[in-house]
C-alpha cells in the first residue's frame, strides 16, 4: 500500500509538468444509501477548479439510481446539473450499463460499464453526445486501501461520428471508517476531435459517506 502511494505521489506530477496541460481539480462528497437489496440512491456535489488549481471553473450536483440486475450485472441513471460562473446552466442524463467480477483466483476485480451520454439541456452550448465505455481494475490485497486503474474511451454520435476523447485514471480507494470512503484518482484526459471536453489533467477527490 505504502509504496504504491508513493509511487503516485512521486510520479504524477512529473506526468502533469510534461504534459503542458490545465490541472483542474474535481472536489466531491457522495452520500450513499440502500433503498433495497438490489437498489442504491446515491447524491454526490463536486467543485471544480482550473487554470492550474486557481480560479473555479464550475460546479454540479449528480443524483443517481443504481440496480443490480444479478450474475454481476448493474444498471444506473445518474443527472448532473451543472452550475457555471456566469450564471449558465447545463443538465446531462447518463445511462449506463455495467458489469463486475472477481479475476479469476487473484486478489483482483474487473468493472466494465457503457455509458449513454446524453445532453439534456446545454445553456447554449454546442454539447454532443457520446457513448462512452470504461473499464477498471482493483487491487484487493488490502480491504482498507484498495489501488486501481481505469481507462474510459468516448464515442461522439451527434455532429458528427468519430472516436473523441480518452481518459486514463490510475487511483485508489481507502476505506477510512466503516461508514467514510476516500477515493482518489490521477485523471489523464485527452481529446481526439471536438468538440469534446479539453484536454486535462485531473485531481479527482471524493469523501463518500454511505448511511
Amino acid at each position: 500500500m505504502k509504496r504504491f502511494l508513493w509511487l503516485l505521489i512521486l510520479l504524477l506530477p512529473a506526468s502533469h509538468a510534461s504534459s503542458q496541460v490545465d490541472l483542474i481539480s474535481w472536489t466531491g462528497f457522495k452520500l450513499s444509501t440502500s433503498l433495497d437489496e438490489k437498489t442504491k440512491f446515491e447524491m454526490k456535489p463536486i467543485v471544480r477548479n482550473n487554470n492550474d488549481l486557481s480560479d473555479f471553473q464550475n460546479a454540479s450536483l449528480d443524483l443517481s439510481i443504481n440496480r443490480k440486475l444479478g450474475k454481476g450485472w448493474y444498471a444506473q441513471n445518474l443527472y448532473r446539473h451543472w452550475i457555471f460562473p456566469d450564471g449558465r446552466r447545463v443538465n446531462f442524463l447518463w445511462f449506463d450499463i455495467g458489469y463486475v467480477s472477481n479475476l479469476g483466483n487473484s486478489n483482483a476485480s474487473s468493472g466494465t460499464y457503457a455509458r449513454l451520454h446524453w445532453a439534456l439541456d446545454t445553456g447554449g452550448q454546442t454539447i454532443a453526445d457520446f457513448i462512452r465505455v470504461k473499464q477498471t481494475f482493483r487491487f484487493l490485497n488490502d480491504k482498507k486501501f484498495v489501488p486501481t486503474v481505469a481507462v474510459e474511451g468516448w464515442y461522439r454520435f451527434t455532429g458528427g461520428a468519430d472516436f473523441a476523447l480518452y481518459r486514463i485514471e490510475p487511483g485508489f480507494i481507502w476505506k477510512i471508517a466503516d461508514a467514510y470512503a476516500l477515493s482518489f484518482q490521477y485523471r489523464i484526459q485527452r481529446r481526439e476531435s471536438a468538440p469534446a471536453p479539453a484536454d486535462g489533467d485531473h485531481l479527482v477527490t471524493t469523501i463518500s459517506y454511505t448511511f
